[in-house]
């Protein structure tokens, strides 16, 4: 049912697009006519949001693991750790220097939606470009279990992989809201004398949910849309305050922070996060690469099967991990 859930999106984007393109011309002068396809199935499912009930909107984010099933580029294997659900992926390929080393995925979805499961095509991809394991979270969702629920999960995972593993041995990679809430796990670690992990790779994080009304740009072209954003705000903070750091944690002190890696599109609706979260980590002292496709939209790097911006970020998120975790 899965795989003709994402036929059924990939049959009326194509339409769509290439109708458009031939009307107008491409959404943007270097995005090919595949990838505009692509940009136009995610941009379909936001823009269905407040048609469908959020179990169906889980159930269509996580319909797209199927495709990934399907190329058959690593192996996945369901498991728990600390009683919660986690997926592994294992690479057909082991890298051999980094044999203990692991990946851990926080996936995104406006802190409402996604999985594992949805993520299997970026699991896959990490694990290709390093050779590495990699493991996502299955932490819980709101506006069921608003925040700090994500983030209690996310840390009892960690602490047993720490004492699997140590922590010299992690990376995390989490992508909007999961981008968000790397952040905001990093800073529970301290809080709770956790070590930290070797680094963290963001992409395009989710990392201020404060109220910012007509301030967002790039809504003409990004597949996020300034409502979808405030619901999926509201939904997480729950009862505390959205300038609460554990909810917005670009407000938190980031000092002691691993080196992070932050990749952003610079067609994003939330390109002034990474922007932020750039300049307070660096005034803090932390170790902070940021890099901005121009032409690109929200998590691209997600779409390196589809563009060859996003397959360079994959690339480049490869060799920081393990620049992280030589000795």
């Amino acid at each position: 049912m899965g795989h003709l859930r994402a036929l059924t999106y990939l049959s009326r984007a194509t339409a769509r697009v290439v109708m458009s393109r031939l009307i107008s011309g491409p959404r943007r002068p270097t995005w090919s006519q595949r990838y505009e396809i692509v940009a136009e199935i995610v941009r379909m499912q936001f823009a269905e949001a407040s048609n469908a009930s959020l179990e169906q909107l889980r159930a269509n984010i996580d319909s797209f693991g199927a495709l990934e099933n399907r190329k058959k580029r690593a192996q996945f294997r369901a498991d728990t750790i600390a009683d919660l659900p986690v997926e592994w992926v294992s690479p057909k390929s082991p890298n051999t220097e980094f044999a203990n080393a692991l990946i851990v995925l926080i996936h995104g979805g406006g802190y409402m939606m996604g999985s594992p499961k949805s993520h299997r095509t970026l699991m896959a991809g990490l694990s290709m470009a390093t050779g590495m394991e990699v493991v996502g979270i299955d932490y819980r969702l709101a506006p069921e279990h608003p925040c700090p629920a994500a983030i209690d999960d996310v840390e009892a995972v960690y602490a047993e992989l720490v004492e699997a593993r140590g922590a010299d041995k992690l990376i995390l990679v989490g992508d909007s809201a999961g981008g968000g809430l790397c952040v905001s796990a990093m800073l529970r670690f301290k809080e709770s004398g956790l070590a930290q992990p070797a680094g963290a790779a963001l992409l395009s994080p989710w990392v201020d949910l404060r109220p910012r009304p007509n301030t967002f740009g790039n809504a003409d072209t990004d597949y996020l849309q300034p409502e979808h954003l405030e619901a999926a705000a509201v939904g997480y903070a729950g009862e505390l305050s959205r300038e609460d750091p554990r909810v917005s944690p670009v407000l938190g002190d980031l000092k002691g922070l691993p080196p992070l890696l932050i990749f952003a599109g610079g067609q994003e609706l939330i390109l002034g996060d990474s922007r932020r979260l750039q300049k307070r980590a660096k005034e803090r002292g932390v170790n902070t690469t940021l890099v901005v496709e121009e032409d690109e939209i929200h998590v691209f790097p997600m779409f390196f099967d589809h563009t060859p911006r996003g397959a360079h970020a994959l690339e480049q998120i490869g060799r920081f991990i393990e620049d992280r975790l030589r000795p």
